[in-house]
């Protein structure tokens, strides 16, 4: 029809989704769905950037009002962390039909507690790095234990716990005590 403007959908990048997440000034042209929908542009990352930025957002409901402020930040921080447990639900037991339970608690209240403007540059979510870290270092474990089963029968637990540490400091000793010259000697420890 003539004089019906189609909506269209638009792709933008999680940077801008966290910005409108917590843009006052764009929330008054938005609908509850207009908000929601802002997480469904990547529900992978989404929340993970509201995550990392909301205690950068200025909350105008909060004025200078320092108690308010901190109220605001508990109600977002407790709305993240239910959405943390859905966002799980859905990963653990494939029920994605709690998706748009977790864009109101990952992305829609706590952009509506702290609705104000980000008073600084948007951050990448550092738990991505941290999660990879993790799962490095889990594989470097595993390696450990695979080549040590024969000889010391421990769980990677055991080795990141009890065994990692002096096994570092048997191997690094020669080269402490040493330098270069010791270098032989450490491979002679690893073998």
């Amino acid at each position: 029809e003539a004089g019906t403007a189609k909506k269209t959908s638009v792709k933008i990048g999680p940077w801008d989704v966290c910005k409108s997440v917590f843009n006052r000034e764009e929330h008054k042209t938005m609908s509850f769905f207009d908000k929601s929908d802002l997480y469904f542009h990547d529900y992978n990352l989404a929340g993970l950037f509201v995550q990392e930025n909301y205690l950068a957002s200025k909350p105008v409901a909060a004025g200078s009002d320092k108690k308010k402020l901190m109220a605001l930040v508990s109600k977002a921080a407790d709305s993240i962390a239910e959405g943390d447990l859905v966002e799980r639900g859905i990963r653990s037991g494939m029920n994605w039909s709690l998706l748009p339970t977790a864009a109101v608690f990952c992305s829609v209240l706590p952009g509506e507690y702290m609705a104000g403007f980000l008073t600084g540059q948007i951050q990448f979510p550092s738990w991505l790095g941290k999660n990879s870290k993790r799962s490095k270092i889990d594989r470097i474990l595993s390696e450990v234990q695979g080549h040590t089963r024969l000889s010391a029968g421990v769980s990677k637990g055991a080795i990141n716990l009890d065994y990692g540490q002096r096994l570092r400091d048997h191997l690094i000793a020669p080269l402490v005590k040493e330098g270069a010259e010791g270098v032989e000697q450490a491979v002679a420890h690893m073998n």
